[in-house]
């Protein structure tokens, strides 16, 4: 993205296709919580709502200053789900924040 950034270049990315994510920092939060937690299984620790990856990149672009006037969002055919992450809400305290 830098590199679209840096050009000018236009940079597609989908509206409509929405992800989960997390902040390392807060990845570790949760990761040490759950080492003091008996919870066995899978977990999706991601934020609160999904992104999509125009919002997100837009939103990067934001929290380095950069100029996102290259970001232009498209709408894909095919949309992929974010997975579920209610369970991670019951178990852990840590807060996953948004972007």
């Amino acid at each position: 993205m830098k590199k679209h950034v840096d050009s000018g270049d236009i940079y597609i990315r989908a509206n409509n296709i929405e992800f989960s994510i997390v902040d390392v920092n807060e990845l570790a939060d949760a990761i040490i919580e759950l080492t003091t937690n008996d919870y066995v299984g899978i977990l999706n620790v991601s934020e609160e709502k999904p992104v999509s990856h125009y919002a997100f990149n837009k939103a990067l672009c934001r929290k380095y200053g950069w100029d996102d006037s290259c970001i232009v969002a498209n709408e894909e055919k095919e949309n992929i789900y974010y997975l579920d992450n209610s369970l991670r809400k019951r178990i852990l305290k840590t807060r996953i924040g948004c972007l």
